[in-house]
């Protein structure tokens, strides 16, 4: 009789054991479900912002582009031609100092 009770009892605690884990199992998956579709949201949402931002960068390159194509060749030619202004008036002033040092035995022999 004592055996047949506690055959019961441990069926009865296997039982609620089995109820409560179902349960919890039943909750996780709610969890899982609503987490899968947070994701799902989120990859949507990301996948359009590279796509406006990846637009927006190409669109900023090409006109960085062109800025450099427009300006940049025009600014490296205009210093180019001031680097051979000060060349040229350093030029001037160097043969505007030695002129007649020759003769006065200060400068260097041509």
């Amino acid at each position: 009789m004592t055996f047949e009770i506690s055959i019961m009892a441990l069926i009865a605690i296997l039982t609620g054991l089995f109820i409560w884990l179902y349960i919890r199992q039943d909750k996780c998956f709610g969890q899982l479900a609503r987490l899968a579709a947070n994701f799902i949201e989120l990859e949507k949402k990301i996948d359009a912002i590279d796509e406006s931002t990846g637009a927006d960068i190409f669109s900023l390159r090409k006109d960085f582009i062109d800025f450099k194509t427009d300006y940049g060749e025009a600014a490296i030619e205009e210093m180019r031609q001031a680097a051979r202004r000060e060349k040229a008036w350093a030029d001037g002033v160097n043969s505007i100092m030695s002129y007649g040092a020759e003769l006065q035995e200060r400068g260097k022999k041509l």
